[in-house]
């Protein structure tokens, strides 16, 4: 299985330097630890209700859905039994390895690039 397929691949994805080896042309056959979606008009019921089992399925740990409207980030965290996400509207943290620096979405600073690109 591949988590990228056809058009309907994640908008973004982090894959952990022992899993590189997975990396293919049309996507990725090992585990990313993080998965992106960004909602989009009529995305929105795939993107939470579908996506997450189906990263969970494939042994993804964490799986974010970027809301622009609403200006937060769901986080689901797939090891965990948990069926709702969490809501985070200030700073998303992901640090799978705590040798390493967390990767940090300021969503102030991304939604406010949103907004510049929507006055383009």
């Amino acid at each position: 299985m591949s988590v990228v397929a056809a058009s309907n691949g994640p908008d973004m994805l982090f894959v952990p330097a022992a899993e590189l080896s997975g990396l293919i042309e049309r996507g990725v056959t090992s585990k990313p630890g993080l998965v992106v979606e960004v909602l989009s008009h009529g995305s929105s019921r795939y993107d939470r209700v579908l996506k997450p089992n189906r990263y969970r399925d494939f042994g993804v740990n964490e799986y974010w859905v970027v809301d622009p409207i609403a200006r937060v980030v769901e986080q689901y965290r797939l090891r965990e039994p948990a069926d709702r996400p969490i809501i985070c509207a200030g700073i998303p943290r992901w640090q799978p390895d705590a040798a390493i620096p967390a990767l940090e979405l300021r969503l102030e600073t991304l939604f406010s690039a949103v907004d510049l690109m929507a006055n383009l």
